[in-house]
């Protein structure tokens, strides 16, 4: 860490914090430009935003029609009984059963192989390009290079998690409610729901692209970047619950526990039901994760492996 220290300290030799953070923001839109034409990032984008369109569709053409049919129907038999309070309550509890939907989509394996070949270029792309060995001669930050293209995608994927389940509550509200003046009231008091499915979805993600980085700064192959994660991610997985099978009693369901710690998979389930239900959900049969244990390690999931990413990039020689 001292030696990273002394390493910015002087590449910033006759510059500022403040002339820094321009330049970042300069990389930053840049960046921005330059995303809206990577193919990748199109993959990435229609596949996060693919099952909510799927949906749309369905609903349109027969999930909807069909719903606004029954509602009539019902409300002309007995209009005492549509209470909208109760009926928003209700759609909210329904709106929690998403959850398998979203740990089964969202949190796991098409996200994390779209994230992961979009965002390994980030180092290995620009160590591929000679883009370092120009910053090795100027007064500029390497990291500023990289921070700028995670800041971007951090971005654009938020803007992408918030249209996904704007759009999934929004089918699911005008089926059930059948007018837009109802259904933007319920997407306002279901709110609360919807930031927490946009907010773990888009803290998964970017866990997904700090670790990405991570293996980008050990590599001039973006590929092998891309198979590193997805080698960890999907393999540590499978290895934890391997453990939890095999080894038998009381030992083999400690160690389970403990290695959860660092499944990020898992993690994010456990925020994920627990911001939305406020119980803890058991990791296994018997084990359950603390969730502010949980906080924590989604927490250094995102800051641990960039902040190590960095230290690489500013203190190796890249050429």
């Amino acid at each position: 860490m001292k030696y990273l220290i002394e390493t910015i300290r002087h590449r910033l030799v006759g510059t500022s914090i403040k002339m820094e953070l321009k330049k970042l923001v300069v990389l930053t839109k840049e960046d921005l430009r330059i995303s809206t034409k990577s193919k990748k990032l199109w993959t990435f984008i229609i596949l996060m935003l693919l099952p909510s369109v799927i949906l749309a569709i369905a609903g349109v053409l027969f999930f909807i029609p069909e719903n606004q049919t029954s509602l009539a129907f019902w409300k002309t038999i007995n209009p005492h009984w549509f209470v909208l309070d109760r009926m928003i309550d209700d759609f909210k509890e329904g709106m929690k059963g998403l959850y398998g939907l979203v740990v089964g989509y969202w949190l796991n394996l098409p996200i994390v192989i779209a994230t992961a070949i979009y965002t390994s270029e980030f180092i290995a792309g620009e160590r591929a390009k000679g883009s370092f060995d120009l910053f090795a001669t100027k007064p500029v930050l390497r990291t500023s290079l990289v921070a700028s293209k995670i800041i971007a995608f951090a971005i654009i994927s938020l803007l992408v998690s918030v249209l996904v389940y704007i759009l999934l509550f929004g089918v699911f509200a005008m089926a059930y409610f059948g007018d837009i003046s109802t259904v933007l009231l319920v997407l306002w008091q279901s709110s609360d729901i919807i930031e927490t499915y946009i907010f773990v979805t888009w803290l998964f993600v970017m866990a997904v692209c700090s670790i990405t980085v991570f293996f980008s700064s050990l590599t001039k192959h973006s590929l092998f970047a891309t198979f590193g994660t997805l080698a960890y991610l999907m393999g540590y997985g499978m290895g934890v619950s391997l453990i939890s099978l095999f080894v038998p009693g009381t030992l083999g369901q400690l160690l389970s526990e403990q290695l959860s710690y660092v499944n990020l998979q898992t993690i994010a389930r456990i925020l994920l039901s627990y911001w939305l239900t406020g119980e803890i959900t058991s990791v296994f049969q018997l084990i359950e994760m603390d969730s502010t244990v949980a906080s924590i390690s989604f927490a250094l999931f995102i800051a641990l492996p960039m902040l190590v990413a960095f230290m690489i990039i500013e203190t190796r020689d890249l050429l």
